[in-house]
């Protein structure tokens, strides 16, 4: 019967008959070779047989591992939300450690010296890089670059991806990477082993060496590493490593600069063991120095440059010179790169800070080693010019007309005169405060109140063709220098432009925000400001330059508090509602990050919300926070004709009214950690993406005035009370929103933008553009900002 069934069901249905089968022979088969004996993890010969300990003596943690192949499954591909947190509950399978002399194999993937976390299947403890045997794997795919997210985990990966990842590592960690996020969840396993198991260091810091060695073209994965090998031997002791250990990892690491922490972890190590600085590394701390000429000379002439450099600086310390370190020492933190190990916290003592000679905050001693550089750039200007090509210029005119392709071949014509305001003023620190009036009167701008908008992007632009960093930057806070504004210069390590994907437009506006609740007292802390700024380092992953920036504008800030009613502005426009409602709760995580939330900041996230718009219901937030935990248990009242003695008073509300001090208990603070970790990877998404929509429409507003509808008409209007001559340098798209704007004394923002959307125009640039021509016909600005509101210029009428 079941014969003549299945002949029906081939007769009639043969395309489902054929699938069965097709099925029922995988599965047979799958069942079959799963009772075949399963090889044995062998040990492997050693690559690094120059710079690493022999196998012979090698320990290993990790008891025989045997291949576990899964049984076939049907996969698909889709994107999944990743955040730091991990994405299921824990399981009950214990992480092992794949030495450098085993084996391991996974579905089909030999792994020559893995060095690597892995387990059967879901994991007792969280680890970001640990290879779960019993996850789908897929064939390696093409992706686009970023498509592993923030803070990537093996457990997170599509079946695809994990196929790129095993298949990189069966390369022996060799092959070409399309997104280093592969490189950092290997790495998370060689920072749990190294600071948690306390094992294999002697393997672990040779490995980040050759990583660096073979991926360099990162900038955030270099930073990490880097930072990793100056705590690790700052923690080893630095009067423990010899000459050839210090080779190894300074020397010979090709990093693509020296952040402060691992400079300051080199001249330690220098002072530490008594010996004169060698030229090599008097030439780099002579290159972060911000008294220091940035100039074409040294790109052209780099050898010969150098060599110059060599000379002249043996020639005034013969053999080297002498460090001194200041009176305090140094603090050098870690801030782990896995999430697995930032969800610990600072309060594990495996990343306690270490403390060092400070010998970079003693400034005053290198002073001679920025004149000999600045003399070797001065010595070879004649050289420089006759083997470079393009104009010789010798005004900021001349230079600002050449192509870009020419003018990274010429020196700018201010960056002598930019150079002395920095030097002078230079701090202890690396900082150099500035005022906007002497940097205002290079480009010779008039004295004015206010500079204009485009003013002020001149000069953050000319800060950045120099090659210093400028704190704040116009060009992304978006605000105009006031005449008697300052600002903070240093010099960066790497390139002065910000990178479109960088998360520092968002940290900064997330520190503004935070400094309202830093001085919600009348003043801001020192050790608050730190936080703060740590706090958001750690979310945003920003890079070593990036961080300064961070840290400089906390300092200006720190002197001039931001005005919540300027910012809440400006984060409507940006923003949705939504959006807004996940900064209120990324700035209770900021003011949580101590583990209390006092009544003043409450008061000041009161203020904040208001400012914001945000609907959520900040009271029932806090209270949750603070009943959530370890509270004690409400008892109910007896009744008072029951009551023996006094009744247990209720559980205390927080007062909606009067606010109190919040203390949160350890279960709460790591829950808002977890939190703002994925909204900060959001927001600064957020903010970037709409940074990015305004600087393009500004663009099609300047570049294609010819792009907009037919059906807006450009006649001049009558009641312009401007001569023809001057209207002819304005385009003639801003003819009608100008008109209306004189009609009225004063604006409102989003009466502006309810204008330029009429017009269909967006409100920044119709701004700039009108602000802009009538400076440079009526000379001043039409539209001047004072109060959260916009004034018109009215003595420009009959200028």
């Amino acid at each position: 019967m079941a014969i003549l069934i299945w002949l029906g069901l081939l007769a009639n249905h043969w395309p489902t008959a054929l699938a069965i089968a097709v099925i029922g022979g995988i599965i047979w088969r799958s069942r079959k070779s799963l009772h075949k004996e399963l090889p044995e993890i062998t040990p492997a010969s050693d690559p690094l047989a120059g710079n690493a300990t022999p196998a012979a003596q090698l320990s290993s943690s990790m008891p025989p591992v045997t291949a576990s192949i899964p049984g076939p499954v049907i996969t698909f591909e889709y994107n999944l939300n990743r955040s730091i947190s991990r994405s299921t509950m824990p399981g009950t399978n214990e992480v092992q450690w794949a030495s450098y002399n085993d084996m391991l194999e996974v579905a089909s993937y030999r792994i020559e010296h893995p060095m690597t976390y892995w387990a059967a299947g879901k994991t007792r403890i969280a680890e970001a890089s640990c290879i779960e045997k019993n996850l789908p794997i897929g064939k390696p795919i093409s992706e686009p670059i970023g498509a592993l997210g923030y803070w990537p985990r093996y457990e997170n990966m599509t079946p695809g991806q994990r196929g790129n990842y095993l298949s990189w590592l069966a390369s022996g960690k060799q092959g070409q990477l399309d997104d280093i996020g592969y490189a950092f969840v290997y790495f998370y396993g060689l920072e749990r082993r190294f600071f948690i198991d306390g094992k294999d260091v002697d393997l672990i810091i040779p490995e980040v060496v050759r990583l660096l060695c073979r991926y360099p073209e990162s900038g955030s994965f270099n930073g990490y590493l880097s930072r990793f090998i100056a705590f690790s031997t700052a923690r080893m002791g630095l009067r423990s490593i010899t000459n050839d250990g210090f080779a190894f990892c300074f020397d010979q690491a090709p990093l693509n600069s020296y952040s402060e922490d691992l400079l300051a972890v080199i001249l330690a190590w220098f002072y530490q063991h008594n010996l004169p600085l060698p030229g090599r590394w008097a030439f780099e701390v002579a290159r972060q120095d911000v008294r220091t000429m940035r100039s074409v000379v040294i790109n052209r002439a780099p050898e010969q440059f150098k060599s110059l450099f060599m000379q002249k600086y043996h020639a005034q310390f013969a053999e080297g010179m002498v460090l001194k370190a200041a009176e305090r020492e140094r603090l050098i933190e870690y801030h782990p790169a896995s999430p697995s190990l930032m969800e610990l916290g600072q309060s594990s003592t495996a990343f306690a800070a270490v403390r060092i000679p400070d010998v970079l905050g003693l400034q005053s001693q290198f002073v001679h080693l920025s004149q000999i550089w600045n003399t070797c750039v001065e010595e070879l200007r004649d050289f420089s010019r006759a083997v470079g090509k393009g104009l010789d210029t010798t005004t900021r005119e001349a230079w600002e007309a050449l192509p870009p392709a020419l003018r990274k071949d010429v020196d700018h014509p201010d960056a002598p005169h930019w150079k002395a305001i920095a030097t002078t003023q230079a701090r202890e620190d690396g900082f150099s405060f500035a005022s906007i009036s002497k940097l205002a009167e290079i480009q010779k701008f008039q004295s004015r109140e206010k500079l204009t908008a485009t003013q002020s992007k001149s000069l953050a632009r000319t800060a950045e063709d120099i090659g210093l960093a400028i704190v704040p930057d116009a060009r992304i806070t978006g605000r105009a220098y006031a005449w008697s504004d300052e600002v903070v210069l240093f010099q960066q390590e790497g390139s002065a432009a910000l990178q479109q994907e960088s998360g520092y437009r968002a940290a900064s506006c997330m520190l503004e925000l935070g400094m309202v609740i830093a001085g919600a007292d009348g003043k801001i802390d020192p050790e608050e400001n730190a936080r703060i700024e740590q706090f958001l380092e750690d979310q945003f992953r920003l890079s070593s330059d990036e961080s300064r920036r961070l840290k400089a504008y906390g300092i200006l800030l720190g002197k001039k508090p931001p005005s919540i009613s300027s910012l809440g502005k400006s984060l409507r426009e940006a923003l949705t509602l939504d959006q807004r409602a996940m900064i209120g709760k990324y700035l209770i995580g900021v003011a949580a990050a101590n583990g209390i939330i006092d009544h003043k900041e409450i008061s000041s996230l009161k203020s904040i919300y208001k400012a914001l718009e945000i609907e959520a219901p900040l009271d029932s937030l806090l209270a949750e926070l603070r009943l959530s935990g370890s509270q004690p248990v409400e008892v109910q009242t007896i009744r008072r004709e029951q009551r023996v003695s006094e009744a247990i008073p209720q559980r205390e509300q927080m007062p909606v009214d009067k606010p109190v001090d919040i203390t949160l208990n350890n279960e709460a603070l790591a829950r808002i950690m977890a939190e703002t970790a994925e909204v900060s990877r959001i927001l600064g998404q957020a903010l970037c993406e709409t940074e990015s929509k305004i600087d393009e429409s500004d663009a099609v507003d300047r570049v294609k005035p010819s792009a907009a509808p037919e059906a807006v008409t450009y006649t001049i209007n009558s009641s312009l009370p401007f001569s023809t001559e001057q209207l002819a340098a304005l385009d003639k798209r801003y003819y009608a929103p100008l008109a209306e704007i004189m009609k009225e004394q004063v604006w409102s923002s989003d009466d502006l933008a309810k204008l330029a959307k009429r017009h269909q125009l967006m409100r920044t640039g119709m701004l700039d553009t009108i602000n802009s021509w009538a400076y440079d016909s009526l000379g001043d600005e039409i539209l001047f900002e004072e109060d959260n509101m916009y004034k018109v210029n009215q003595s420009l009428v009959g200028a």
